[in-house]
């Protein structure tokens, strides 16, 4: 009997999910910005390097974002024309490229220029100077204009759904406080007082709370704050795990749960790869024996009478499709019912916080 899952339970989405991140292929859409402060003025930089090649975005407030991507091929031609001393594998080049950029470094010169070219189009030139293997090393970025509708993408889109994200945790924390709030007044009505006259705080209150925000220091603070301070903090980890999970609810309705469970893996484009299956390494545990099931060699073999020989060999003559079928089925069955006490957990936490 072949089972088929008809409807993709929570489950075997976040399972599917959990795969895909393990086994996703980084890419320029998910790095996080950074500043870089170059000649008394602050970019935006977000850059991926592979072994082979380079993609990089860099932000100004005057133009807008500026791009560009090299191959394994123009890379060495850059290269060869800008260091022709120099004879490294590509793959140590780009490494000594990226560590360049993370952050400005005092010990490196940096330079970036605008550029008019002779079609009317703009470009920018972003080089550094700095020592490869004790070999001066020079290498410049030319990138041109970026469309709209990339720095919609990279930037705007993703600065709201920051503000969205932060808005919710902090309704959710909203919610915590006042359950905790509800907890203190419980305890008080028991006779339960505070140790120490400084630890006690009143009841939150979301009306003050929001007018003292506005009327603090801290607010005029923030406004009077570079921005590229805010994409500096944790904010930046944000936006990559944002970004990450975007890609995933993109690529989800095309994730394939067949009959037997086993899910094509995406890399971050939605491009499908490989499957890697096996009881190890980084195969879906969809694909995994339970240890009840794994036999354990260090176990002697018990003494069995003659009827318990006969079931076992009745036993094994069961066909290993009938067995994976059954192990498939009773897996289904646990993962309804973790579904279903995931659920009810849910439920009880809502009627608590009602009351």
């Amino acid at each position: 009997i072949q089972l088929i899952a008809s409807k993709k339970r929570p489950s075997q989405v976040m399972a599917a999910e959990m795969e895909w991140r393990r086994n996703r292929q980084d890419d320029l859409n998910c790095q996080s910005w950074h500043p870089f402060d170059i000649n008394s003025q602050v970019y935006l930089i977000k850059s991926h390097f592979s072994d082979e090649d380079y993609e990089i975005s860099i932000y100004d407030s005057t133009y807008g974002m500026w791009n560009e991507r090299l191959d394994q091929v123009d890379i060495k031609k850059r290269c060869k024309a800008l260091n022709p001393n120099v004879e490294a594998p590509i793959h140590q080049i780009l490494k000594h490229i990226n560590k360049s950029i993370e952050m400005h470094k005092s010990d490196i010169d940096y330079n970036f220029e605008y550029q008019h070219q002779e079609d009317g189009n703009r470009t920018i030139t972003f080089g550094f100077s700095t020592h490869l293997a004790g070999v001066p090393f020079n290498w410049t970025f030319r990138c041109e204009l970026s469309p709209l509708q990339e720095l919609d993408l990279h930037l705007i889109q993703p600065l709201w759904m920051m503000v969205n994200e932060l808005l919710r945790r902090q309704e959710e924390l909203k919610k915590i406080i006042i359950s905790k709030d509800r907890e203190i007044d419980d305890y008080k009505s028991t006779g339960a007082r505070c140790s120490r006259k400084q630890l006690e705080t009143s009841k939150f209150d979301e009306k003050y709370f929001i007018n003292e925000m506005i009327t603090s220091k801290g607010f005029e603070d923030q406004i009077r704050t570079d921005t590229s301070k805010f994409v500096a903090t944790k904010v930046s980890e944000l936006y990559k795990q944002l970004m990450i999970k975007k890609t995933w609810l993109q690529i989800q309705d095309g994730y394939k749960f067949d009959g037997l469970l086993t899910n094509s893996l995406y890399d971050m484009s939605g491009t499908q790869r490989e499957t890697v299956t096996g009881t190890g390494g980084v195969g879906s545990w969809l694909n995994k024996l339970p240890p009840s099931l794994v036999p354990n060699e260090s176990i002697s073999p018990e003494k069995k009478s003659p009827i318990k020989k006969q079931k076992t060999a009745m036993s094994s003559q069961i066909s290993p499709q009938k067995e994976e079928n059954y192990e498939l089925k009773r897996r289904l069955e646990l993962e309804e019912k973790l579904a279903k006490n995931v659920e009810k957990a849910a439920t009880k936490k809502k009627k608590k916080l009602k009351f």
